[in-house]
């Protein structure tokens, strides 16, 4: 299919509006009514678990990932100190298109296309055609335009992921992004540096 008749599917399909919730891997409301198997990252027995909520247009997620994350990944997650799980809240409709795209990859491929989407978000962002861009740079990593073709045929994604955006909001009080639980413990993450974050994960380690 032809990359402009593709946009318009995706505009078609990111139109639906917001559905119910749940399923998932752990106990209580920040895990039992999860539709979209979680990506995880990390040592799964680790003594701190940290959920981020994040959209791939959000300026502010984009910083942390850049900023904050990266650093905190080599110090903390790649040591096993941390379980990182990486979850959508999509402020817009090019950040679920951009959801459904990394929720197409392949499990080992998941987190390279978020970390492509975020690290290069200032160039798609500022295209005149903001989707078509985007999936330029996938096709770097293997995308081509019949793969972006079956993902957004993937209905049962498409209603996990909203889904599970309605659940967020109004079970977990997710309001913006990035929102980062922290153990459960909710905290914006916004204007998180990487020495104040740290130091949060720090403290719950020596406990």
């Amino acid at each position: 299919m032809k990359l402009n008749k593709l946009l318009g599917f995706a505009a078609f399909i990111i139109g639906i509006t917001f559905g119910s919730g749940a399923l998932a891997i752990d106990t209580g409301p920040l895990f039992e009514n999860i539709k979209v198997e979680d990506h995880v990252m990390g040592n799964v027995n680790a003594d701190v678990t940290i959920v981020e909520y994040a959209s791939l247009t959000c300026p502010h997620c984009a910083n942390f990932h850049e900023n904050t994350f990266k650093e905190f990944k080599v110090n903390y997650i790649d040591t096993g100190k941390v379980k990182f799980i990486y979850r959508n809240f999509h402020l817009d409709q090019l950040a679920f298109a951009g959801a459904m795209l990394a929720e197409c990859a392949p499990d080992d491929q998941f987190f390279p296309i978020v970390d492509v989407i975020f690290t290069n978000q200032q160039k798609w962002i500022r295209a005149e055609k903001q989707f078509a861009e985007m999936v330029n740079m996938l096709k770097l990593v293997g995308y081509s335009d019949e793969k972006v073709n079956e993902c957004f045929a993937q209905k049962e994604t498409i209603s996990d992921l909203l889904d599970d955006r309605k659940y967020a909001a109004e079970t977990l009080d997710v309001n913006s992004t990035p929102t980062l639980f922290i153990n459960g413990k909710k905290q914006n993450g916004g204007d998180t540096g990487y020495e104040a974050f740290s130091a949060t994960v720090d403290a719950l380690l020596a406990e």
